[in-house]
């Protein structure tokens, strides 16, 4: 029959239906609508066709409808009647041909409140079988009584409901079914109505089938204890939840309780013939649960707070507590300052699965990928063989070639690729993938540009994804070697950053120190710092005779006068909390010296002790006494506080970092050298204060460190 209709004048009124209004910017009047922001949808309205250049699908009216409504065939032509297109009436008398309505068998009457009726629900069977379930192949029409209409046949039936109210079927039994306090059992189809109506039930359903439901239909529910059956298939499922959602608040009560079924579409009318009775019927509807929605399909990897236990991914470490398993970490210091060397010196006890720093290392492919000075990393390489004694082959691949994750997304591809390819060779999941450096794997990049930095971290991102692994980027520090080169993002958008920096002291042996510290975790605790040495190693020699050399990382030697004054020089987790809490007084509430006080010129504020005090309360942690009042419990807190700030303050000051005037009650920071401060981890906001004093600072201390 759809040939014999012109759907194409059709086809703005339905575009707008399904799609909204058009966009007027992108759209030419009388010749071509357009939808979307960027005008992605459109209509020619000369051909009476649409396009979705998006999905680069396309076609006429029915073909839309399939596409936005998933209907086809009757369903889709009594939408457009429904809608008020120009759609011929389609019935047919029992005398059609198989395949066609067939025989009009059963007629359902809608009525509203007082009973009069607003129009039928007509049910056609053509004798074909449903191979699926086995059931008669059914198709549905509705009608009203309107004789005179324009449309109406020579009976007066109007094959249509355009503009009639909808309503749910039986109204009248169930609003009084409502008022008493009863059961409103909610089915899909007419047929299931009546099953459920034979043993005793007040069932209902809405006409025109699953996911026609209408606003109006939920006010007709208010207050109702409703008990929704679907059918035993998807549709059915999906009209259940659509339902229930639309009413739920609206109704006192909603379950959605599935029927034991033997084959698919059964529903309760199945189940009545089986021999279900209403006892049964409500022994199992007082086993379930009120309804509530089924979770979303989540594209982004969703886990509720009841599914927390179960398996699956997880924050973890590579290395533990200083790299994670999963993600992108930096690993940041100065010029020279042995950034590399450490990049290195990681991925091999990655690769072997050797401890690190006492730290237990999960073992794994490791991948340098090193753009700087990548060629002399086999001699890095060769170094580490010889000093760690190693015979074994060890699962360490060197990519020295260039690799850009500024300007495109093939090279971020094409290294993902040949990454897994590696993986796949060597029959190990890949522990890391070491970028060295930022700067030359990002060739052009504007690193203070945060758009810019985004991109390159989200392809980063991807690379570490799709490796399941961590990504590793080595990076430069800014000019005064303070912080991060670049925008804050570099820094702000990775698990875990390592900074290294250059000592000022030498180990017993000569060579400089340098210090690692472990500045964010995004997991974990962080704080973590150590320090290490480059020791140098024979590798070979040159064409010309002469001896080639190396460094690996190693351990300082103990002994020297600066390294057994650093080794001694550990504050307590007290200690580094008044000091902190100090600095941060002063930074809130500090106050000029008075200039008879003959402060050290760089002294340039001072605090009074109540602010130092009140600071270290806000920051202390504190486990209240189960039996003691809120009154004792912070009297104790006090106490203990006041305790920790004699102690921790005598040591302060002999140590030279802070001093005070007690007459005065103030109190102002001096600071420690250099080479001290390294010695001296000054925790961020996030670690804990709670710990136990470990000893008096030696009085040789102090002249050690000249004070």
């Amino acid at each position: 029959m759809s040939e014999e209709i012109n759907f194409g004048p059709m086809m703005e009124g339905v575009a707008r239906e399904l799609w909204g209004d058009p966009n007027p910017a992108h759209s030419k009047e009388g010749i071509e609508l357009r939808w979307g922001e960027s005008g992605k949808r459109s209509v020619d309205l000369e051909k009476g066709t649409w396009f979705d250049h998006r999905v680069k699908e396309g076609g006429g009216v029915l073909a839309l409808i399939k596409q936005e409504l998933s209907l086809e065939g009757n369903d889709a032509f009594e939408w457009l009647k429904a809608k008020g297109f120009p759609i011929p009436d389609r019935e047919k008398s029992h005398q059609q041909k198989k395949g066609g309505l067939g025989e009009l068998v059963a007629r359902f009457s809608y009525t509203d409140e007082n009973g009069k009726e607003l129009y039928e629900v007509c049910r056609f069977e053509n004798g074909e079988i449903d191979p699926e379930s086995g059931k008669r192949k059914k198709t549905f029409r509705q009608r009203r009584k309107e004789p005179g209409h324009p449309d109406a046949k020579g009976d007066g039936w109007v094959w249509n409901i355009r503009d009639v109210r909808r309503v749910l079927y039986r109204l009248p039994e169930i609003l009084a079914a409502i008022a008493r306090g009863e059961a409103i059992v909610f089915v899909e189809g007419e047929k299931a109505v009546k099953a459920a109506v034979s043993i005793g039930l007040e069932g209902t359903t809405n006409a025109m089938g699953a996911e026609k439901w209408e606003d109006a239909f939920t006010e007709l529910l208010r207050g109702a204890d409703l008990i929704i059956i679907p059918d035993n298939d998807v549709s059915g499922r999906n009209h259940a939840d659509l339902v229930a959602s639309s009413v739920r608040g609206v109704a006192k009560r909603v379950r959605v309780m599935e029927l034991p079924a033997k084959k698919a579409k059964d529903d309760i009318h199945e189940w009545v013939q089986q021999g279900g009775t209403r006892e049964q019927f409500f022994a199992l509807a007082d086993k379930m649960p009120d309804w509530r929605p089924r979770p979303p399909q989540s594209r982004f990897g969703a886990v509720e707070w009841s599914r927390m236990n179960e398996p699956g991914r997880e924050y973890e470490h590579r290395i533990k507590g200083l790299l994670a398993k999963y993600g992108v970490a930096i690993i940041g210091g100065e010029s020279g300052s042995g950034k590399s060397f450490l990049a290195t010196d990681m991925s091999f006890a990655i690769a072997r699965g050797t401890d690190y720093q006492g730290r237990k290392v999960e073992r794994g492919l490791a991948i340098y990928q090193a753009g700087e000075g990548g060629l002399g990393l086999k001699k890095r390489m060769r170094a580490y063989k010889i000093e760690h004694k190693i015979e074994e082959d060890v699962p360490f691949v060197l990519l020295p070639g260039e690799l850009d994750l500024h300007n495109s997304d093939d090279h971020a591809s094409s290294f993902i690729a040949e990454c897994k390819a590696w993986r796949s060779y060597y029959g190990l999941p890949i522990g890391v993938i070491m970028i060295d450096t930022f700067a030359t794997a990002t060739p052009g990049a504007n690193e203070n540009d945060g758009g810019e930095v985004s991109k390159i971290l989200a392809r980063a991102s991807r690379i570490a994804k799709e490796c399941e692994t961590v990504l590793v980027i080595v990076h430069h520090m800014n000019a005064d070697g303070k912080k991060l080169r670049g925008h804050t993002s570099i820094r702000a958008n990775v698990d875990n950053v390592l900074l290294v920096s250059k000592g000022e002291t030498k180990d017993a042996n000569g060579r400089w120190n340098r210090r690692v510290e472990l500045v964010k975790d995004k997991e974990g605790a962080d704080g973590v710092s150590w320090h290490f040495v480059l020791k140098q190693v024979e590798v070979g020699y040159d064409a010309d005779g002469d001896m080639v050399t190396s460094c690996v990382v190693d351990e300082p030697a103990k002994g020297g006068r600066e390294q057994q004054a650093m080794e001694r020089l550990r504050l307590t987790n007290n200690d580094e909390l008044l000091y902190r809490s100090i600095k941060t007084a002063i930074d809130a509430q500090g106050i000029d010296p008075h200039q008879g006080l003959q402060l050290p010129k760089q002294v340039q504020k001072v605090v009074p002790w109540p602010a130092v005090f009140a600071e270290l309360m806000r920051k202390w942690t504190y486990t209240d006494l189960p039996d003691a009042t809120p009154e004792e419990n912070e009297a104790r807190r006090k106490d203990v506080v006041t305790r920790a700030i004699a102690r921790s303050g005598d040591k302060l000051v002999k140590l030279g970092m802070i001093d005070r005037d007690m007459t005065l009650g103030i109190a102002w920071d001096l600071g420690l050298p250099r080479w001290a401060k390294e010695a001296v981890r000054v925790p961020d906001e996030a670690e804990g204060a709670a710990a136990q004093e470990n000893g008096a600072i030696q009085e040789e201390l102090i002249s050690d460190l000249g004070f």
